[in-house]
Parts: C-alpha cells; structure tokens; sequence
C-alpha cells in the first residue's frame, strides 16, 4: 500500500505491527490514493508476551486504526479471542469476508 499501487485494501490479520519504526514509517509516507479499505485484526491474548517489542502490537494496532481514520481512510478494526496461533483461519476468513463485503469494485466473484 505504500510502496505499489495495484490494490484498493489492506487487510492485516495478527500483522507484525509490532514492528521497530513501522509507525513512523506510516506517519512519514502517504498511503496509495488506489486503497480504499483496510482491515486490522488481532488475537486479543497477543499483547500477553514477556517480549517487550512484540508486546506493543495491540496498542499499535490501535494507534494504526486511528491514524487511517483521521487520513479518511475506511478501516475497521476487529479484537478476536485468542492469541497469534489461535484461530487462523477464521480471522484469514473474517478478513477476506469484511473485504467483500464492501463492495470493492475490483472484487473477483469465484
């Protein structure tokens, strides 16, 4: 999304957000004008970790949410039960739902 500009959404589940500088990075650069959804999930047990970095995800998810808002950009924002392995494939699922369910206009119906 900040480096292309080939896709209308950004949909995160459990992403790395945690990431050193990731925030700033997001603050100091401009989102492609092409992205008109982006969807951010997160197990709500995965800020429970002993690791100082990767402790900060749900907050930084957050603070993301919030960022895209301000920038008008559609976001939704979804905590779910559990940690970072737990229940993958239902929040891969949730996310690629949300998306069609906005009808995007480059949206592929199989």
């Amino acid at each position: 999304g900040y480096q292309l500009d080939c896709f209308d959404a950004i949909l995160s589940m459990s992403g790395s957000l945690w990431y050193p500088s990731f925030l700033e990075f997001v603050k100091e650069h401009t989102l492609s004008k092409k992205i008109q959804y982006v969807y951010l999930s997160l197990g709500e047990n995965e800020k429970k970790t002993k690791h100082p970095m990767l402790k900060e995800v749900e907050k930084n998810t957050y603070e993301l949410f919030y960022h895209y808002l301000k920038e008008n950009i559609r976001c939704e924002f979804y905590l779910k039960p559990g940690g970072h392995f737990d229940h993958v494939e239902e929040r891969i699922l949730s996310g690629i739902d949300a998306y069609l369910e906005n009808e995007h206009e480059n949206v592929i119906d199989f």
